[in-house]
């Protein structure tokens, strides 16, 4: 009897522990190397995706996305990746918005109008499409992130699996001035300036990685920051002269040794890097499994 018990324990426990693992949100280093610029523009045909992108983004082996970030008159912020919007009235007249001119308050009031079209989403209406955070966010917020920045990814209980690009070295002692315990991950930034990359030594241990800039020296500056143990991250749309139009650059970015890049088709950079087939969505994949955890 205490045996049978024993064991009906032990299953139980399993089936327990069974359930969290499905339940759980993902980490960074199970989102893999390749990140979908603006969720993958070619390819989910959305240079400013609203909410519901990510919902099909999650059907698709796609785990790792970026998208941009505008701040309000009031620092609260905006999911965009221009400093301005036409939204449109209820007789269809296009009104200009400047982000940094208007209040969230003020959006609300044109949001709350009848037959307005007011395309402006909060970070929270993405990341609510993704209940059980099986998705890690890379975030290009287009002023220097402030606390209010910082305060919205804690709130939402996703700093631990979001990176915050920054616009240099000035960004990453503000943001290595927060605790440890709140789970932030940034990235440096440099171009060609070897100096520039020798100043961030004191902040290896708070950094995700060092984004650098394509340039003719981008494959020294990739070596350097590996000697520095820091990871590298590059674009790979900018080695496309159509920013990936017509296909990913993201093989050329890899072979340089890089950690991870980002690119305008995500989808056909996890399979052609790995010399794969054609990326296929779910629904035609059917039981085959075409794309590593480690590759998506």
């Amino acid at each position: 009897m205490r045996t049978e018990f024993r064991f009906g324990f032990c299953a139980v426990l399993l089936l327990i522990f069974a359930a969290q693992a499905a339940t759980a949100a993902v980490t960074l280093e199970q989102c893999g190397k390749v990140i979908g610029h603006e969720m993958g523009l070619w390819e989910f045909f959305a240079l400013n995706p609203g909410p519901e992108q990510v919902t099909r983004v999650l059907k698709s082996p796609l785990n790792f996305i970026k998208i941009s970030l505008q701040q309000l008159k009031d620092g609260s912020w905006v999911v965009y990746h221009d400093d301005s919007i036409y939204i449109y009235d209820d007789q269809n007249n296009a009104i200009n918005i400047q982000f940094n001119q208007v209040t969230w308050a003020e959006i609300e009031d044109y949001k709350s109008r009848p037959g307005y079209f007011v395309p402006i989403y909060r970070l929270k209406d993405y990341v609510d499409r993704d209940p059980q955070g099986k998705l890690c966010w890379m975030f290009s917020p287009k002023e220097s992130p402030d606390v209010n920045f910082v305060n919205d990814l804690i709130e939402l209980g996703i700093s631990d699996r979001s990176v915050i690009l920054t616009y240099g070295l000035s960004d990453v002692i503000n943001l290595s001035a927060y605790p440890e315990s709140d789970h932030l991950h940034f990235a440096g930034r440099v171009s060609t300036d070897e100096k520039a990359l020798a100043a961030y030594a004191p902040y290896l241990n708070r950094l995700w990685a060092m984004e650098i800039d394509p340039t003719s020296d981008t494959q020294n500056m990739v070596n350097l920051t590996h000697q520095m143990g820091i990871k590298a991250y590059v674009d790979s749309m900018r080695y496309s002269w159509n920013y990936e139009l017509f296909g990913t650059a993201c093989k050329t970015v890899f072979d340089m040794g890089v950690d991870y890049s980002q690119s305008n088709r995500p989808l056909q950079c996890i399979d052609e890097y790995r010399l794969g087939p054609p990326c296929e969505w779910p629904e035609e994949r059917g039981a085959r499994q075409t794309t590593p955890a480690n590759m998506r």
